[in-house]
C-alpha cells in the first residue's frame, strides 16, 4: 500500500477509535462522570484497546479512571486518556477532574436519583506534520482546555445519561498556522435497560448516541455505539455494533471478588478494511466496591 493511501487509512482510522466504546456500559465513568455520585463507594478501571492490521502504526488507546466518594451525596474522579497511533504520528493525552452530586427525586425507598457532574482538565497533542509522501516538515504541540456538563439518571432497570464535553476544544495555548482536524466538541446520550432473565440473569441492551462537532470545519457528524449483553453474577458475553462501521463480540469473567476482566473483538467493516483487514481489540480491568 503505497504512503497515500496509508496516510488516509491511518487518518479514518484515528478518527473512529476517538469515537468507539465497546465498554461503554461497563465503564460509565469515562463517559459520563456524574455517574460516580451513584455507583460505587470507589472504583478504578483500565481500558486498553488497540488496531491490528498488515500495516504497522494503527492507533492504540490507554484509558485509566477511578472514582471516589467524598460523601453521601457527592463523589470526585480522575480520567486519564493515551492515544497514539503505535509510531507517535498522532497523539492525545488527557487527564480531567471531575465532581458529581445526586439527588433523590422522592422519598420513597426505591425513586430515581438525579446526578449532575462537572468535568474540567487539559489535553496535549503532539502533532506530526508530513507530506503525502512521508517527509517530516513540521510538529507542533497543542494544550487544550476540557469542560464537561453532565446529567445521570438511573433507576433499578434503567439508566439514561446526557453530557456536553470537550466545550473549550476550540481554544489552544499553542496556535500553529498548520490546522488539526481533532478538535471536537461532543453531545452524547447514553441510554440503557435491564431485562431479567430468570433469578441470576439479565439481558441489557445499551446506546450510545454521539453528535459530534468539529470545531474547525464547523460541521457535525453522528455516531452510535450499541451493545446487547447477556448477564450472569460471574459472567457475562455480549454483542456490539458501532455505525463507524465495526461489529464485535466481548465477554467478561469475575476473576475475583468485584475485580472483572473483559475482552472485545470488533471487525472493521469499513471500505478502508481492504488495505490492510483491521480489526480492534480491547481489554478491560475493573474494579467496584459496590456492585
Amino acid at each position: 500500500m503505497n504512503n497515500f493511501f496509508y496516510t488516509l487509512l491511518l487518518l479514518a482510522i484515528s478518527q473512529q477509535s476517538l469515537a468507539q466504546a465497546p465498554f461503554f456500559s461497563y465503564n460509565l465513568y469515562r463517559y459520563n462522570p456524574a455517574a460516580a455520585a451513584i455507583n460505587s463507594e470507589w472504583a478504578a478501571t483500565m481500558d486498553y484497546n488497540f488496531y491490528a492490521g498488515k500495516t504497522a502504526g494503527f492507533p492504540q488507546n490507554l484509558a485509566l479512571n477511578a472514582e471516589i466518594k467524598v460523601s453521601p451525596h457527592g463523589a470526585i474522579g480522575l480520567n486519564t486518556n493515551f492515544y497514539s497511533s503505535i509510531e507517535g504520528d498522532f497523539r492525545r493525552n488527557e487527564v480531567n477532574l471531575s465532581y458529581s452530586h445526586q439527588w433523590k427525586l422522592s422519598k420513597k425507598e426505591k425513586a430515581a436519583t438525579l446526578a449532575l457532574g462537572v468535568e474540567s482538565g487539559i489535553s496535549v497533542r503532539p502533532v506530526l506534520y508530513s507530506t503525502h509522501f512521508g517527509e517530516v516538515y513540521n510538529r507542533k504541540n497543542f494544550l487544550n482546555l476540557n469542560t464537561g456538563i453532565l446529567f445521570y439518571l438511573p433507576n433499578q432497570k434503567f439508566y439514561i445519561g446526557i453530557s456536553s464535553k470537550d466545550m473549550l476544544q476550540p481554544y489552544r495555548f499553542v496556535l500553529s498556522r498548520y490546522p488539526y482536524s481533532f478538535y471536537y466538541t461532543y453531545y452524547e446520550v447514553i441510554i440503557g435497560y435491564r431485562f431479567h432473565v430468570g433469578k441470576k440473569m439479565s439481558l441489557q441492551p445499551n446506546i450510545l448516541a454521539k453528535k459530534i462537532f468539529n470545531n474547525l470545519s464547523n460541521n457535525y457528524y453522528d455516531a452510535i455505539d450499541a451493545n446487547l449483553q447477556l448477564q450472569h453474577a460471574k459472567w457475562e458475553v455480549g454483542l456490539s455494533y458501532a455505525t463507524q462501521n465495526f461489529i464485535g463480540i466481548n465477554a467478561g469473567v469475575c476473576i475475583a471478588k468485584r475485580l472483572y476482566l473483559r475482552t472485545s473483538y470488533n471487525y472493521i467493516t469499513s471500505r478502508l478494511n481492504q488495505y490492510s483487514e483491521i480489526s480492534n481489540i480491547s481489554f478491560m480491568l475493573a474494579y467496584r466496591s459496590v456492585k
